[in-house]
């Protein structure tokens, strides 16, 4: 190389040098991308993981990292059957989305959803909880039958009168009576006391003129 070009090959060295320089200083203020570049990620869940509940949840609650972006966001809660409970489209609000539910009964359920994140990142996942059932009730006490006797049906035909009517006979209405009232008897009994009397008095006057 002629002496006069050496000082150009020098220039351009120290210009190269200068820019892998300043190549590596914005290496290292923007270099690779930290946890807060990093996509959202879910950070809580209510009800959480494998949790059991004593009264059934109205809502799902998902709360992630960053604002997440209203536009293909579904949440479903399906039962041992396979049935759906979410109660329509889930709200997203700023980074937490919510999903309303209808009733659900004692069972085990699966939350399978998915959400995009604010930087057009789709994100998705399940989780899965419990509703315990009702306390068992002792059992209830056996009620006794109640039995009814079958109503007799009424005797048919005669019967006999329980209070019959004492008969009378009706006496002769010649007939004496003992205790000498007034009949046919009374006259013979006066006729013989008659005879006796005037028996007697024959008698004493026979006796007196014998005497």
């Amino acid at each position: 190389m002629p002496r006069n070009d050496r000082p150009v090959a020098r220039a351009a060295t120290a210009r190269l040098r200068s820019v892998a320089l300043v190549l590596v200083l914005l290496l290292g203020t923007f270099g690779p991308a930290g946890p807060a570049a990093a996509h959202d990620v879910l950070l809580a869940t209510d009800p959480t993981d494998g949790a059991t509940l004593d009264e059934a949840p109205t809502q799902i609650m998902l709360t992630f990292s960053a604002d997440q972006i209203d536009v293909g966001t579904a949440v479903r809660v399906v039962d041992a059957a396979g049935q759906d409970h979410a109660d329509g489209a889930p709200r997203v609000d700023g980074p937490t989305v919510v999903q309303p539910l209808t009733p659900l009964a004692p069972g085990t359920y699966e939350v399978v959803w998915r959400s995009v994140s604010s930087d057009g990142h789709t994100l998705d996942g399940a989780f899965g909880f419990e509703v315990a059932g009702a306390a068992e009730q002792p059992p209830a006490e056996p009620t006794p039958e109640v039995t009814t006797a079958a109503p007799t049906e009424p005797v048919t035909g005669p019967t006999a009168d329980p209070t019959p009517e004492p008969t009378t006979t009706d006496a002769p209405a010649d007939a004496g009576t003992a205790d000498g009232g007034g009949g046919p008897a009374l006259p013979l009994v006066l006729g013989a006391l008659g005879l006796g009397v005037v028996g007697a008095a024959v008698a004493l006057l026979v006796r007196r003129r014998r005497s």
